[in-house]
């Protein structure tokens, strides 16, 4: 509890109270949603600009707008105005029909509209035009029939539903279907009359008719049905469908024409129905059920010919919400035509007579209790003087002439205790200005006119405690206003003659009374606030100032207004103080606002209408558990944060009780939860279940005119981009909205133009601007707004705006004109200096200017090199390509990116490489010669820019629709004069290219002609070497092991008959013939190595020299001693060095040494401590030698050999004289060698 309060039913008596379930009370009203409030709409009429009340479709489209299908007119709402589409014949862009019965927005943003005779109609939003479709179909004309219902398939397919049958319209194809009910076909549709459509979640066609539900089936073209069967009380409740509904969890809702609300179960072939019980207020008020729809919390808004209905689908109850004639925020017309929830949930509700009324759940965050039912007279009744609620959760109200009430939030339900003449112990005044309880569970009321009562909630039974001049123990008046039970026990008692203190033990009254000879008695007799502070000081508001009581000494300290002091009290009648924890105390003055008052200071500081408080009339302050002040007032309620000092109002419109409320009444139980008494019941709520409108609203620019005429577009204003103005033309005006529906009046609005408007210019609720005399120059429009909360759309609109100057204002023709007037008109040096100062600065500015684009062409010429560097790194085509486009769809900032190539046969291209495509998009593609905008780039070799490819005819939808590209630029590759292929640029959106942009793109497609050449060159020298590398071993082949094999066979043919005659000369041969074979086999062996190169690393290189001994030895005949110390596997450089540097040597005592003999040792070198070190490959022969002095580097293979060494850090010596045989010695270490 606060420390102060001007209430007694705010403060605790001293004793503990009676033992309560606070935890029932305390969620009581938490627990209610708004389905069992009054709640709000807002109505839209002929009055307020609706082109007529029969209201057929609502419908809320992608910018925002709220569209409106009436009988005489479509409507267009923002908010504020209605723009009107009618038909004009002599306009062939207009309505063909102004009867509209329905309406559908389709996926690519165009509405469809359904018409009463008068065909299927498309408004384009992006033109703002309407197009008529009216094939005449075997004979059936769409002209002549009634369309009330579109839908649209996953396909892209859209659905009529008329009269005359049900049509399907393939937009792509050009394609219509026509589908109607055959009596010879039991798989027809059930009925060609169709109110209802609906595509599900799974794509399942729904049809309502006045013949059953039709499930259509899209492979056998055939209908399935489900009727009434009187004989089922699970089937469908009646034939005659108006409504079908999906709603989040799957399930069909039917609204039906005398069956009421089905809800069916296709997994069991069950309907569940509700209808219409007269003798049960809870079931739907009527039937005829013509629209569903689902809100946020999973409930149905049911709307039918006789009220609109809140279903709960778990437990099945209804609140009905009907006309009151007596409410202007009650429905309209209770024949509901269409419902519709908005993207911020709010209700549209399209009547048949009405118009269109429209609900917001915020405008349902406060309950409005009425006390009185309906048939009293709400004026006495209803007219709420003061509250208290007890812990059980009972209120109580006092009234201005309906006396107590005793009620229930639940039930709503009030018992009266009233004033009766004939009965002394009944309620003294049935005006009940103030309620306080005490610790024993009575009530004490204040009233006007029958003194103090007392009442025993228990006997039912009042005490009166009436004043009497001759008796100064008593009451000071009978009209009483206002009572205190103190911290010490004592009751204070407010009345229009005095303050009285009350001692409950004695039931004496002590009087404290204004005295004109004193200046330290009250300030005056009409007590209208009382505070008791921390401290156990007395506050007493008066009619004519604020009073501080010292109880010991019973003076008064009087705190007054001073015209000529801005830091005292604002105004001198006080209706209510509040101490809060800080110690400041906030005073609520009757026509001066709000005050705090800071005792250390002794000043006022003052909070009124100009600093954003509802009305300077405060009747009550109740701090809740953020610290935040409600403030109640003549004109609404204030929600006020002492910290930031900001107010937010509420008024009627939030669902308040009124906007008036009544001085006394308000009161704060223990759960948080506060009441507002007023002239019309009761507002209750909790202050932490308020919130704010969480919606930004959707910012559209509606007009752009000059001299008060439109300026006539290509493009809506809604949707145009680009503006162009061309002096003298260069100014403008514009109008545009923030789409917020929910108290709209208070949405705030702001523009600015870019390079012109350093600030933004709030406009608050106004919603156009304008612009004259610009300057030449590029600007942006800026649009941006907020809802009723303040909540902004910060990204809003924007415009790009070009002024095309006078030829006056060019900077060359001011530059002629200058050094005209220069050399014509001679003034002196102080006009030569601002003539060189003007130049100066024009030079500086061309300066920065040309800068500005040197730096821009650097960034270009650095970005190309880059892609230089990173496509002349890739040597492989497909490398090149890749990066191709890996690096374009990076400096052109593209969202994806492609090259397409030809095929094999160059009749269609393909996709070679791609960046963010789908895999299977790169996989089918293929676009014939000359198809589509590739084809065409590719057969003339110049470059295409598309920039809406949503609409450009000239477009592959197959791979725009499916990679989702909103624009794209193609660019062809040419190597040379031949195209090899087209690169796309690929961006989400629609979007211009620049000229800069479309020269980077071709600098950099010449560079990737330049780098596929240098690919294409790659190719050739490697396949070249590839055949130069075959034909080497195939000479290897032919120079050796296919001699050596000619050789063996000749043996082999010759030594039968050797053998015959000579067997020791026949076994020398044989063992010549074993060697042979060995030798080709060691060769054989060799070349295979030679084939894969992977293989001599595998080998180990032992194993490799033995083969190349083996191989010499059964060719040539030469012995061949290989001698190896040690193992270690090598380096794989060192390893593959070795074995070319021993083939060399050996081949070259092959060639040249006659040798006899070859020894070949491979020794490996190791530290002390057994570390391997190195290896060490010596070759020596017995052959003739050479003088090594003698030969040149390049002959013998020596310069070879060298390179070879050098290559892996190893040294190389060979040593050989004449006739001394020769040897080779190759040397590595793992430490570089000295």
């Amino acid at each position: 509890m606060w420390a102060c309060q001007t209430q007694s039913s705010k403060s605790r008596p001293t004793a503990e109270p009676p033992s309560v379930n606070v935890g029932k009370h305390a969620g009581i009203t938490n627990a209610l949603p708004f389905d069992q409030q009054k709640i709000y709409f807002e109505q839209y009429t002929g009055e307020n600009g609706l082109s007529m009340n029969t209201v057929h479709a609502v419908l809320q489209d992608r910018l925002g707008y709220i569209w409106i299908a009436t009988e005489d007119g479509l409507n267009r709402f923002d908010g504020h105005t209605f723009k009107i589409y009618r038909a004009n014949s002599d306009d062939p862009e207009s309505l063909s029909v102004s009867n509209i019965q329905s309406l559908f927005e389709d996926r690519d943003g165009y509405l469809w509209l359904g018409a009463y005779e008068g065909g299927l109609i498309r408004y384009d939003p992006f033109r703002d035009r309407f197009e008529q479709f009216s094939p005449d179909l075997k004979g059936t004309n769409l002209k002549s029939l009634v369309i009330y219902a579109i839908q649209q398939d996953q396909a892209g397919g859209l659905w009529f539903g008329s009269n005359g049958g049900l049509f399907r319209y393939d937009l792509q194809a050009d394609r219509w279907e026509h589908y109607a009910f055959n009596p010879n076909n039991p798989t027809s549709l059930s009925s060609n009359k169709i109110h209802a459509l609906l595509v599900d979640s799974a794509n399942h066609l729904w049809i309502g008719t006045d013949n059953g539900l039709n499930l259509f089936d899209p492979q056998a073209q055939a209908f399935n049905h489900y009727q009434h069967d009187p004989a089922n009380p699970n089937s469908l409740s009646v034939n005659e469908i108006y409504a079908l509904y999906e709603d989040r969890s799957g399930h069909l809702w039917l609204g039906t024409n005398g069956g009421g609300l089905n809800r069916f179960d296709p997994q069991k072939v069950s309907f569940e129905s509700w209808t219409s019980d007269p003798g049960d207020p809870a079931s739907l008020s009527d039937n005829a059920v013509s629209a569903i729809v689902e809100d946020a919390a999973g409930l149905l808004w049911v709307g039918t010919r006789v009220g609109l209905n809140y279903f709960n689908p778990q437990t099945g109850a209804v609140t009905r919400f009907t006309t009151n004639p007596a409410d202007p925020h009650s429905l309209r017309d209770d024949w509901i035509q269409a419902l519709h929830l908005d993207r911020t949930g709010g209700l549209w509700v399209g009547s048949s007579y009405g118009g269109v009324s429209y609900f917001h759940p915020l405008s349902a965050q406060f309950r409005h209790f009425l006390p009185a039912p309906a048939a009293v007279d709400p004026i006495s009744e209803n007219s709420v003087w003061s509250v208290y609620q007890e812990a059980s959760g009972t209120l109580w109200l006092g009234t201005n002439g309906g006396g107590l009430k005793k009620c229930s939030l639940e039930t709503s339900a009030c018992q009266d205790y009233r004033h009766a003449e004939d009965d002394p112990a009944s309620l003294s005044s049935d005006v009940i200005v103030a309620i306080a309880p005490d610790a024993s569970g009575d009530l004490w009321l204040a009233t006007w006119g029958g003194g103090l009562n007392r009442f025993n909630p228990k006997t039912e039974e009042f005490t009166h405690f009436r004043a009497n001049e001759d008796a100064p123990q008593t009451i000071s008046s009978d009209t009483v206003w206002l009572i205190l039970q103190d911290s010490q026990g004592l009751y204070w008692i407010g009345t229009d003659a005095g303050l009285n203190s009350f001692d409950p033990q004695t039931e004496q009254f002590t009087q404290y009374l204004h005295d004109p000879a004193n200046p330290q008695s009250l300030s005056n007799d009409q007590i209208v606030a009382l505070c008791e502070d921390a401290r156990g000081q007395l506050w007493v508001g008066t009619q004519d100032g604020l009073n501080i009581l010292d109880r010991e000494t019973g003076q008064f300290t009087r705190l007054y207004h001073d015209p000529n002091n801005p830091n005292s009290l604002s105004h001198n009648t006080v209706f209510s103080i509040y101490e809060d924890p800080q110690g400041q105390f906030w005073i609520g003055t009757y026509g001066g606002g709000l005050n705090r008052y800071d005792p250390a200071s002794q000043t006022f500081q003052h909070y009124r209408v100009a600093e954003g408080l509802v009305n300077d009339s405060i009747y009550g302050i109740l701090p809740d558990e953020s610290g935040n002040l409600w403030i109640s007032t003549n004109n609404g309620l204030s929600k006020f944060n002492p910290i930031t000092e900001i107010f937010k109002n509420f008024s009627e419109n939030d669902g308040l009780q009124a906007s008036e409320f009544n001085f006394n009444a308000y009161f704060k139980n223990d759960s948080g939860e506060m009441f507002f008494g007023g002239v019309n019941g009761v507002t209750v709520f909790r202050p932490a279940e308020i919130f704010d409108n969480p919606y930004p609203p959707q910012i559209v620019l509606q007009s752009i005119s000059q001299g008060g005429e439109p300026l006539k577009l290509t493009e809506s204003f809604e949707t145009v981009t680009d503006l162009t103005l061309r002096w003298p033309n260069n100014y403008f005006d514009f109008e545009f909205a923030a789409l917020n529906y929910y108290q709209p009046e208070y949405n705030q609005h702001a523009y600015r133009l870019e390079n012109f408007d350093k600030d933004w210019n709030q406009i608050g609720t106004r919603r156009f601007g304008r612009y004259t005399n610009l300057p030449g120059g590029s600007y942006t429009l800026r649009l941006i707004g907020s809802n009723n909360d303040g909540l902004w759309n910060d990204l809003g609109q924007s415009l790009t705006i070009r002024v095309i100057p006078p030829l006056w204002q060019n900077l060359w023709f001011l530059g002629g004109m200058a050094l005209v007037l220069l050399v014509a008109l001679v003034v002196g040096y102080r006009f030569r200096v601002r003539s060189l100062e003007t130049q100066a600065t024009e030079l500086e500015n061309q300066i920065l200017e040309r800068t500005r684009e040197i730096d821009a062409r650097r960034k270009q010429i650095e970005a190309l090199y880059q892609a230089d560097e990173d496509l002349y790194r890739h040597l492989e085509l497909d490398q090149v390509l890749q990066a191709l486009v890996d690096n374009a769809v990076e400096i052109l900032r593209a969202d994806k990116g492609s090259l397409l190539c030809w095929d094999a046969s160059r009749n269609f291209l393909v996709i070679r490489a791609s960046h963010n495509f789908l895999p299977s998009t790169v996989a089918e593609t293929r676009i014939p010669r000359g198809a589509g905008v590739v084809g065409q780039v590719a057969a003339t070799g110049e470059s295409i820019a598309v920039e809406d490819a949503w609409h450009d005819p000239r477009v592959t939808l197959s791979i725009t629709e499916a990679e989702g590209i909103g624009a794209f630029i193609q660019v062809p590759i040419k190597t040379g004069d031949d195209v090899f292929g087209v690169f796309s640029a690929d961006y989400a959106q629609p979007r211009s290219f620049s000229q800069d942009e479309r020269r980077l793109l071709m600098s950099l497609a010449q560079r990737a002609a330049i780098a596929i050449q240098n690919a294409q060159i790659y190719e050739q020298a490697r396949q070249l070497a590839a055949s130069e590398e075959r034909n080497r071993l195939a000479r290897e082949l032919h120079d050796a092991v296919t001699q050596t094999l000619f050789s063996a066979s000749l043996i082999a043919e010759a030594l039968p008959a050797l053998w015959e005659r000579n067997p020791q000369k026949g076994r020398e041969r044989l063992e010549k013939l074993r060697q042979m074979s060995r030798g080709a086999l060691a060769e054989m062996r060799a070349l295979l190595l030679e084939l894969r190169p992977a293989a001599l690393l595998e080998t180990s290189l032992e194993n490799l020299l033995r083969q190349l001994g083996e191989a010499i030895m059964g060719r040539e005949s030469i012995s061949v001693i290989i001698d190896t110390q040690g193992e270690c596997k090598l380096p794989p450089d060192v390893h593959i060095a070795l074995y070319r540097i021993a083939q060399e040597a050996l081949n070259n005592v092959v060639k040249h040494a006659r040798a006899n003999h070859v020894r070949i040792n491979l020794k490996y070198l190791c530290t002390d401590d057994e570390q391997f070190a190195g290896v060490e490959l010596s070759i020596v022969d017995d052959g003739r030698g050479f003088k090594p002095q003698g030969i040149a580097p390049e002959r013998l293979g020596l310069g070879i050999m060298r390179e070879r060494a050098e290559s892996i850090g190893a040294r190389l010596e060979v040593e050989s004289q004449p006739e001394t045989g020769t040897q080779v010695v190759v040397k590595w270490k793992l430490e570089e060698l000295p």
